[in-house]
């Protein structure tokens, strides 16, 4: 393409006002100014006929309109969005200290640019646009750069800084970089060789004197400060500030639960990680279970206990990876509230994430500090705010296995499951007034069973009780009965203490598949169910069937209480039924109850001629597509499947009545009764 210099201004006018309609007469104006040759409007027209030719196109590209002209360009085909585009990206990534990809994208939004925006151009219609444009790429250099201290590139960084620094000398920010990139090269007298470079520059062109930030950087440098190498930007020598001031010692625990209860194997599994704390190592507990099992509860009693063996603070905060708003805190929201609990001034917080990690990380450096991160997402959440040093100790607490944070940092997993019936027990006749209204033990046992020894639903029926302290436990039990298999009755008034609420914000997190997974395992009538039969339930191949309930089992809306056998327990599974009954259809429900009860009656089939091949025999129709019953190649393989589902078989044949399905509950039957006498033993 050649274009003439009138040419080459129009095209620059157009494309800094992309998408735009420019009139005639302000092209007449960027093109010549104030002093336009009398034909003016009539070369516009000639210039415009004659950059489309040089551009081989007839008008699809600068389109003719009634007041001017516009050049129509695909967004994501113009490099100053693709740049724009990009740099949005890469400063997303760094935020979320994904440091790699927020290189790479940074890098590529550079990559694009070709010297100055809109170099060679005269025209002052170009002249905002490309000020504009030229500012962005001095930020999201200062952004790479940034990026790239964080991950230790200050050796291979220094060339490409001085390259930066030499095209933009009056940049503090980006000679602040290449100052820490140099001092941590180990070139400390060029690192100050670049300060007095840009101070005289300052000084020489505007009479100005170098910033603060820029000479506590010189400062720093001059006296080897430690905190360097934990700064990657201009805006990070406030660590240096930092250490000057007088921190307070944090003291951020909720208050503990009333009558804790329990949970002794816990607490000293949490003891151990403590004493066992490695003297090169963070220490990290990754505790995970079910909604509504005491995770956050647990947490704080045991950090109250040991409080005082972190007597440079202790930091909390709800991360809300589950909760009503949907909206988990970011890492900067967390960052910002653990720097600003030790006094570290508003003004001296850095902006950026990596700014903000490496603050954060040299106030607990040498210091001895309990974390506790509650209610986390996910791993990605959780390491940002993970110290770098030892002697602090982090606990975590999440509904999903953090199983990356356990394979990455070495956490210490630990599964929260529910209470013992003897501790459920313990806990409701803490919290009930037995001097007022004496439990029945009868009553007491049954309000456990109800709310399926699940610390939430307990406390729950606890405050019920405690609200009617004349009204007998027994009456309690009464109304849990009648509600049957309903969540009413444990909606403690707030979305918190709303069972229904607190469930919802795991069965949210989960996808498609697994989500209508969830929901059919609310239609199987328990008490658990193997693989193969879940995978008949929805329809699903076992491979498919097998990552789905691997997805549950990390979200803990199932449980693997033996291998290959997943339970839910009595509340979770009554939240389920709701939501079949709510989402799927009659005859979406009917469908995989038949599924279910094919796979039972044609594997129980299988096994009862297995096991006597001389009994009369009973001829199954075939099964639904999507059925795959059990494959039982032995006479003991067929006893072993007999004994693991046979509480299963009798709640399905129950099962097939209540639906309808008449035949499969008598075909269910035939093949449990007259067993030979070994398998009624393994019974």
């Amino acid at each position: 393409m050649s274009l003439g210099r009138l040419e080459y201004n129009l095209l620059g006018i157009l494309a800094a006002n992309a998408q735009h309609v420019v009139t005639a007469d302000r092209l007449v104006e960027g093109l010549w100014g104030a002093h336009p040759p009398a034909s003016a409007r009539n070369r516009v027209q000639a210039l415009v006929s004659s950059t489309r030719r040089a551009l081989g196109e007839s008008g699809g590209l600068i389109v003719t309109q009634a007041l001017g002209y516009l050049l129509r360009i695909n967004h994501g085909h113009y490099d100053a969005d693709m740049f724009e585009a990009l740099a949005r990206l890469g400063r997303r990534a760094s935020e979320e200290c994904r440091h790699a990809e927020a290189i790479r994208l940074l890098g590529e939004a550079l990559s694009l640019w070709r010297g100055q925006a809109f170099e060679g151009i005269t025209s002052s219609l170009v002249l905002p646009e490309a000020a504009r444009l030229d500012e962005l790429r001095s930020t999201v250099s200062s952004e790479w750069a940034d990026a790239r201290l964080t991950v230790g590139e200050h050796a291979d960084l220094v060339a490409d800084l001085s390259r930066l620094v030499v095209a933009d000398p009056l940049r503090e920010r980006l000679r602040g970089q290449l100052m820490v990139a140099l001092y941590r090269s180990g070139r400390q007298a060029e690192a100050l060789r670049v300060y007095a470079e840009g101070a005289t520059a300052l000084a020489e062109e505007h009479g100005l004197d170098v910033g603060q930030e820029l000479q506590r950087l010189r400062q720093a440098i001059l006296t080897d400060d430690p905190a360097l190498w934990g700064t990657s930007t201009l805006d990070r020598p406030g660590e240096v500030l930092a250490r000057t001031l007088p921190n307070p010692v944090p003291a951020q625990l909720p208050p503990g639960v009333r009558d804790f209860i329990g949970r002794c194997g816990e607490l000293a599994q949490l003891d151990t990680i403590l004493a066992s704390r490695q003297p090169t190592a963070v220490a990290i507990s990754a505790l995970s279970g079910t909604a509504g099992v005491g995770k956050t509860a647990l947490a704080i009693h045991w950090a109250h206990r040991v409080s005082d063996q972190f007597p440079d603070g202790q930091l909390y905060i709800d991360l809300r990876g589950f909760g009503p708003g949907g909206s988990a805190m970011s890492p900067v929201e967390a960052l910002r509230e653990f720097v600003e609990a030790f006094g570290i001034p508003p003004q001296r917080i850095p902006r950026s994430v990596g700014g903000l990690v490496s603050l954060y990380r040299s106030l607990l450096g040498g210091r001895r500090v309990l974390v506790v991160l509650d209610n986390a997402r996910d791993a990605e959440q959780v390491r940002p705010l993970l110290p770098g040093a030892p002697g602090c100790l982090v606990v975590v607490t999440s509904r999903t296995e953090l199983t990356s944070l356990v394979a990455a940092e070495g956490a210490h997993p630990l599964t929260l499951d529910l209470l013992t019936t003897s501790e459920a027990r313990e806990l409701l006749e803490h919290r009930i007034d037995q001097s007022r209204c004496p439990v029945a033990p009868h009553a007491l046992d049954e309000v456990v069973a109800r709310c399926a020894r699940l610390p939430l639903a307990l406390a729950i029926a606890a405050a019920r009780a405690g609200a009617h302290p004349r009204l007998p436990v027994a009456a309690l039990a009464d109304q849990l009965r009648e509600s049957k298999c309903s969540l009413d009755a444990f909606n403690g008034g707030d979305a918190a203490t709303d069972i229904r609420a607190v469930f919802s914000w795991s069965y949210h997190t989960l996808s498609t598949d697994a989500a209508q997974l969830f929901r059919l395992l609310g239609v199987h009538p328990g008490p658990d169910i193997a693989a193969p039969a879940a995978a008949s339930l929805t329809g699903r191949t076992p491979a498919e069937i097998r990552l789905l309930l691997e997805e549950l089992g990390r979200a803990h809306l199932v449980t693997e209480r033996t291998r290959g056998r997943y339970t839910l327990h009595r509340l979770l599974r009554a939240y389920a039924k709701e939501l079949a009954h709510r989402s799927e259809s009659n005859g979406e429900l009917h469908s995989a109850v038949h599924r279910a009860l094919d796979h039972y009656l044609h594997t129980a089939h299988a096994g009862a001629v297995l096991l006597n091949p001389h009994r009369s025999l009973i001829r199954p129709a075939t099964p639904q597509p999507g059925v795959t019953p059990d494959t039982l190649n032995d006479h003991e393989h067929a006893l072993a499947w007999f004994a693991s589902e046979h509480a299963v078989l009798l709640a399905v044949i129950e099962q097939a009545v209540d639906w309808g399905f008449g035949t499969h509950s008598r075909q269910l039957s035939w093949t449990l009764t007259d067993l030979p006498s070994a398998a009624s033993m393994v019974l």
